[in-house]
């Protein structure tokens, strides 16, 4: 299973991103989840922050390749996508997105989860340990 965690982090520092990312990786860690970050906004927090050893979380056009590729062997065509509501009064994103990413998290048969985020802050009390109680039932 693969997370992708795309998001611009508009008016979040890089004081705050740290502690979103280390409960995205606990997540992969405790339910064996592929999770990379694709960052497309002005704070590109991967140049300071990176995983022990050097380990990338980095979401690449190489690994969406090759991810690609192993889905669709699997009959995987498209990711389960998510979208947060955009901050920006454009009417876009699922005001419920946390509820649709938990459905989609704690359900094992979703392989690929895209969410697709606006200065996203997942809660752990809310989504991510949640998900993790539901994997391991």
């Amino acid at each position: 299973r693969v997370l992708v965690i795309r998001d611009h982090w508009r008016n979040v520092g890089m004081g705050f991103m740290p502690g979103q990312i280390r409960d995205m990786v606990h997540l992969g860690m405790a339910t064996g989840m592929h999770v990379y970050f694709e960052n497309y906004g002005r704070y590109d927090w991967q140049r300071y922050f990176y995983g022990h050893g050097g380990a990338s979380f980095r979401w690449t056009p190489a690994r969406e390749r090759l991810w690609r590729r192993r889905f669709r062997s699997d009959g995987v065509k498209e990711p389960t996508v998510v979208e947060v509501k955009h901050e920006d009064n454009s009417g876009l994103g699922d005001d419920e997105w946390e509820a649709s990413l938990l459905s989609a998290l704690s359900n094992a048969s979703v392989r690929w989860i895209v969410l697709n985020g606006w200065a996203t802050t997942v809660s752990f009390q809310r989504v991510t340990a949640p998900a993790i109680s539901a994997l391991r039932a």
